[in-house]
């Protein structure tokens, strides 16, 4: 079973570089980032989820961008579009959640290790779905049949997962879902 260390994050001076250059705002760090650091993984894709509008981070992604020396894009349409930021380096990602809560919001995740959300910059840690479980276990689970359905590319990352996370094993209902 894999080995977990839930205080990878705290003291995190990329996350801390990243929110300050972001202007500090209410935001939490989700998905892979979270995921692999639990894992003793090294990873450089933020995903940040936040309150609000995809305009009402204008001012923050491009402060972010000019810090790191970099563009701000937005990619997606409609609810789903997110900011991006790329540098040699790293990515960023910042999605606005809109009027969603930060629980309705986690339920939209692939798998529930992608689900972890890290409160920025120091935490705590919030699992509102048995992901510390999962990773504990070595479980990839699948939060819903309507998420692949909505997203099929989904599908093909729980195949990238388990070539890139010993140990792990498809959860049933997940794989009957992807069958």
């Amino acid at each position: 079973m894999p080995s977990i260390d839930l205080h990878a994050l705290e003291g995190d001076l990329l996350l801390q570089g990243v929110w300050e250059g972001l202007g500090r705002p209410e935001c939490h760090l989700t998905g892979g980032y979270v995921r692999d650091r639990l894992l003793g993984r090294g990873s450089t894709d933020l995903d940040l989820v936040a309150p609000g509008s995809i305009d009402e981070w204008t001012g923050a992604a491009r402060r972010l961008a000019a810090r790191l020396d970099t563009g701000a894009h937005i990619l997606g349409s409609g609810a789903k579009r997110v900011w991006r930021l790329t540098t040699d380096h790293m990515t960023v990602e910042l999605w606005p959640m809109g009027d969603l809560r930060l629980e309705e919001d986690i339920t939209r995740r692939d798998f529930s290790s992608n689900a972890l959300v890290w409160r920025m910059p120091n935490g705590p840690m919030v699992d509102h779905i048995g992901a510390i479980d999962d990773l504990q276990t070595g479980t990839l689970r699948g939060l819903s049949r309507a998420n692949y359905e909505d997203d099929p590319v989904r599908l093909l990352r729980a195949s990238r997962f388990l070539a890139q996370l010993d140990g792990f094993e498809l959860e049933t209902e997940t794989a009957a879902w992807i069958q």
